[in-house]
């Protein structure tokens, strides 16, 4: 709920506190000018230094309300007495005026816990800029003074593996003096304590594995050192969402696809391929599927399902019905279709006998999270065929001729006068069967519009489809 105040009483205390903060005391809470019950104002730029009161201690800072306008106003935190000390970077790049790179901004992705101080002052310092216009809560913290803890806090935590269906691993750095180490997995969100985690436990080593995790679900796992005796440091928390790599991550995995195939929820979310090199320059986050060539024209179809991200298709044809029978990303004769940013996007090839063809689906924008889609398989083992014409058009009789574009040796003519019909249903005024092309139809009227249809016959009841000409 946004803070309610006077504009009076806003105005007054923007006045008075716009350009150097209030002196702030271990114990106390650390406020954004606005108080605990306003907005702070637009165009600050406050410092704040926090130092403990007995020598020795550190401050430490505790955030329990932070809303910033994202992206435009930011508290730049320092780790001493002044901000010449080291910058505590969040990893944000907006560099704006009032939020620098580094600065903390917004109410989530950059929101802070608690920031302790490692300097030998013990301070830690907050400069806090606001631009000219949108103004929000700010912040509520609690500020407390202690010695430094002897028992260290884990560093470098990370998730080291995805394990599908649902184990993540975790892993960081040994901690001098540890007897062992506390951790907790909760949904993203969720502090640490509450109850129901999704696990939790401790391990003597510097790694453990969390199970029943969910795929595409948002978590957080804290990681505590225990120095033994009742000694242990804060928890070092990590947000991430559980994605394993597709089980056709890698090539040597690629799923088998067949004529006919329809595959829905397909995804190259988790894949870990990064952005890998493509005729198209390169292709993101790559999952594999192959294809049996059997003289087919096949197309595949990729239909994304996902927003504002379209796929990309790389097919290769293997020199020896493996992964290793093909340059990936070579523009050579080993690539034959490369293409993709339309949706949905059809890759279409004619699958030769003997062939093992490999096929990769990725992100066409390169450092997209992953994008899920639908796959299906068309083809089309008897083609059309195609550049009809006709010729030597008299009163009797004219030519008709068409390219074969595959290995039909029998072809089917229907044909009509003054209406175009649809073939294949009865509707035409002579029809025949032929070895051989071009061949001479007879028997016309002068000045008559004639529609005739030609379709290929590959034997065993495969047939191509109808395509049509007309002539007078």
């Amino acid at each position: 709920m946004m803070k309610k105040i006077t504009y009076l009483f806003t105005m007054l205390f923007f006045v008075a506190f716009s350009w150097q903060g209030m002196a702030q005391n271990c114990g106390e809470q650390f406020l954004d000018s606005g108080g605990d019950s306003a907005d702070y104002s637009v165009s600050e730029n406050i410092t704040t230094t926090i130092s403990p009161t007995n020598g020795g201690d550190k401050v430490t800072v505790t955030f329990t309300l932070f809303d910033v306008e994202n992206s435009w106003d930011g508290l730049m935190v320092y780790d001493g007495p002044d901000n010449t000390a080291s910058l505590i970077d969040s990893g944000s790049t907006y560099n704006h005026t009032a939020c620098p790179n580094g600065a903390w901004t917004g109410t989530s992705t950059y929101a802070p816990s608690y920031f302790t101080s490692t300097h030998a002052s013990g301070s830690l310092t907050f400069v806090f800029t606001s631009d000219s216009s949108v103004t929000s809560d700010g912040w509520v913290a609690d500020i407390t003074c202690a010695a430094p803890p002897t028992c260290d806090a884990v560093t470098n935590l990370e998730v080291s593996s995805m394990i599908a269906p649902s184990t993540a691993g975790f892993s960081w750095d040994a901690i001098t003096g540890a007897t062992g180490y506390n951790f907790e997995v909760q949904p993203q969100g969720t502090a640490q304590g509450t109850a129901g985690a999704v696990g939790s436990g401790s391990s003597p080593n510097t790694s453990f594995n969390a199970t029943a995790l969910v795929g595409g679900t948002a978590y957080t796992v804290y990681v505590q050192t225990d120095c033994g005796g009742g000694d242990t440091a804060t928890y070092t928390s990590l947000d991430f969402t559980f994605a394993p790599p597709p089980a056709n991550d890698e090539c040597s995995d690629a799923i088998t696809l067949n004529c006919d195939d329809s595959l829905t929820a397909q995804t190259t979310l988790g894949a870990t391929g990064g952005s890998a090199t493509s005729c198209q320059g390169s292709i993101g986050d790559d999952i594999w599927y192959s294809f049996e060539g059997n003289d087919a024209e096949v197309t595949i179809t990729v239909n994304s399902t996902t927003t504002d991200e379209d796929a990309q298709i790389d097919v290769y044809a293997s020199t020896d019905g493996t992964c290793a029978g093909f340059t990936l990303g070579a523009c050579d004769g080993s690539l034959v279709q490369s293409g993709g940013g339309n949706n949905p996007y059809d890759a279409t090839f004619t699958a030769e006998v003997g062939t093992t063809y490999f096929i990769a689906v990725g992100n066409w924008i390169n450092d997209y999270p992953g994008f899920n889609f639908d796959l299906s398989v068309t083809c089309v083992t008897c083609p059309a065929p195609s550049d009809l014409t006709t010729t030597d058009i008299t009163s009797t009789v004219a030519y008709i001729d068409w390219t074969e574009n595959g290995s039909a040796t029998l072809w089917n003519v229907e044909y009509k006068a003054d209406a175009d019909f649809t073939p294949g249903n009865g509707e035409q005024d002579q029809s025949g069967s032929f070895a051989a092309h071009p061949y001479g139809l007879a028997g016309f009227q002068p000045n008559t519009t004639y529609y005739w249809y030609v379709q290929a016959d590959c034997g065993g009841g495969d047939t191509s489809e109808w395509v049509g000409a007309s002539f007078t």
